[in-house]
């Protein structure tokens, strides 16, 4: 579908991936992006070594928990986990930073999405 112009999604678990013995790079395989890719505790995921494995080939979205981090930790701690998740995953291209997809959108979850978007454009832009 790439060839035609088309971009191909996945929205997953890659826990559940790992539980039916299938790899990263089969599921990611023809992708254009990859989402979520869940850190732990709820995920496995850890973005440099995703980004060694398929940041080459596949938009790398997310890593940071909507529930567990996004809206429970103090703004400098999402500050700085923003900034590692751009560190990990953005040389080269190829990361949007993002949350979980879990679909939640509280006025609290708003406000952090906005504070997210302002670390992104005063820290991590492309040249």
């Amino acid at each position: 579908m790439r060839r035609v112009g088309m971009c191909v999604v996945i929205v997953t678990i890659l826990v559940m991936a790992v539980c039916f013995g299938v790899s990263a790079e089969a599921i990611f395989r023809g992708l254009s992006w990859g989402d979520p890719l869940e850190a732990p505790p709820s995920g496995d995921v850890c973005l440099a070594d995703a980004k060694k494995r398929i940041g080459d080939r596949v938009c790398l979205v997310g890593n940071l928990d909507d529930m567990a981090v996004i809206s429970s930790v103090p703004l400098n701690e999402l500050e700085k986990l923003c900034k590692s998740c751009i560190d990990k995953a953005a040389p080269g291209g190829g990361y949007i930073l993002a949350g979980t997809s879990t679909g939640l959108y509280t006025p609290k979850l708003a406000e952090r999405w906005l504070f997210m978007a302002k670390v992104a454009r005063e820290y991590g832009s492309y040249s």
